[in-house]
């Protein structure tokens, strides 16, 4: 089997796999939220990394006909969704080459810019699983290791 080549194009909000945690695409890329896929909600992106594609084939949708390949994560094999050959409607000609990534099969994880580490966005994409973690205590700086500032207040 050799290596797996994963792509991260990177970004401060970027979406995953949501079974393997695999980079997927971010949102400079996402182009439409009001999409609907088979499973409900789904997202339009310009450029999706980290995916296999399965053969062309027709199907026929609330815009009409179109020409699309299913989409499978490259690393756990999961379908989140189809990418987009050929429009037969001239108006939909605007979907071609973009992906549709089924919102259940993603998450969201947004950078926090402060702290410099990765959250995941609860309240819309995903599941947060556990709290985030509590800042390191301020370490003492100051000459004087008997007393802190704190224990001034306790000195008569």
């Amino acid at each position: 089997m050799g290596r797996l080549f994963i792509e991260d194009f990177g970004g401060d909000e970027t979406f995953e796999c949501r079974n393997c945690k695999i980079f997927l695409s971010n949102r400079h890329e996402l182009v439409s939220e009001t999409f609907r896929g088979a499973t409900g909600t789904a997202f339009l992106f310009n450029k999706v990394a980290n995916i296999r594609t399965g053969d062309m084939h027709e199907r026929n949708m609330m815009t009409g006909k179109h020409f699309i390949r299913d989409v499978f994560c490259k690393k756990c094999e999961t379908k989140l969704g189809w990418m987009y050959e050929f429009a037969v409607d001239e108006e939909q000609r605007y979907k071609e080459g973009k992906t549709i990534l089924e919102r259940k099969y993603i998450t969201e994880t947004i950078l926090n810019k402060k702290a410099g580490s990765k959250e995941d966005n609860a309240s819309e994409y995903a599941d947060l699983s556990s709290p985030s973690p509590s800042p390191p205590p301020a370490e003492d700086d100051d000459d004087d290791d008997d007393v802190d500032a704190d224990d001034d207040a306790n000195l008569v």
